[in-house]
């Protein structure tokens, strides 16, 4: 069986993730507001920097996915990249682990690609079964037991 060059999952969103992302833009904007009650030129440099954060919330949260591009897999989170190479993975296990990373949902899988404990990176795809089936496909020698 021939596997695609490139397969791409999107990232899964808790509505907690959301709550916390756009609850900082928000808090951010009404700040700067009440900054520029006091001084046009607070609001000015405030408001520019409110909407640099809304910009980059945005693209965290629309543009957080994984896809598998020859033999890595690439993690996205908005200007984020991290590239994993296939070969390197040991094993994926469920978990909820709320480690920074490219996850947006606490329904996340751990990848160990090393022994030492910070040799892991968490994603949390929306197509689950999809993405550990393409991921036992390409990495057969994986354990993958706990994974579900």
């Amino acid at each position: 069986m021939t596997l695609p060059s490139s397969t791409r999952y999107d990232s899964k969103k808790d509505s907690i993730f959301a709550v916390l992302l756009w609850s900082t833009v928000f808090v951010s904007g009404a700040a700067s507001v009440f900054a520029g009650l006091e001084d046009l030129s607070a609001l000015l440099i405030s408001g520019s920097l409110t909407l640099l954060l809304a910009l980059l919330m945005g693209w965290i949260w629309f543009g957080t996915y994984y896809e598998f591009v020859g033999d890595f897999l690439v993690s996205h989170t908005g200007p984020f990249k991290e590239s994993l190479r296939l070969d390197r993975i040991l094993s994926v296990r469920a978990t909820c682990n709320m480690l920074s990373s490219a996850a947006l949902s606490r329904d996340r899988l751990e990848i160990r690609y090393g022994t030492k404990a910070y040799q892991i990176t968490l994603v949390s795809p929306l197509d689950r079964e999809g993405f550990l089936v393409d991921l036992r496909l390409r990495c057969p020698e994986a354990d993958l037991t706990k994974a579900v």
